[in-house]
């Protein structure tokens, strides 16, 4: 907290007690986040175009062999994902299949418990 022994008012190279230097440094600091944040949205961006690109012939071939009843009109890049994802899943990867099971709208609902208390003489109680 600021009072008259850490803050020296008037010289910008003594105007804090830590010096310029931290004043610089935090400053740094903050440039660096905003530029991780625009380098975040931009990857963003990327993978977003990538996921609605149209996929390759051969890609598209692969998985009307491997899977006939999708529709060929319907495969695009995120199609082909769910189809590797559910691959995965089959071969028994643990995280795939927990993945699998949340993409299809299947996770399970965490139910937390809410019990009501009182608090009162500075002691806990349980009302049921």
């Amino acid at each position: 907290m600021a009072n008259d022994e850490n803050l020296k008012k008037g010289n910008p190279e003594t105007e804090f007690s830590s010096g310029r230097l931290a004043v610089e440094e935090g400053r740094k600091g903050g440039l660096k986040k905003a530029e991780n944040a625009k380098l975040n949205k931009t990857m963003e961006a990327i993978g977003q175009a990538l996921a609605n690109c149209e996929p390759t012939d051969e890609l598209v071939e692969e998985l009307k062999s491997k899977y006939p009843d999708i529709a060929g009109d319907v495969i695009d890049n995120k199609v082909l994902l769910v189809a590797k994802l559910f691959e995965e899943a089959i071969k028994g990867n643990i995280a795939a299949i927990a993945m699998f099971r949340d993409t299809i709208g299947e996770k399970p609902i965490d139910k937390t418990e809410n019990k009501d208390i009182r608090i009162y003489d500075d002691k806990v109680h349980r009302v049921d």
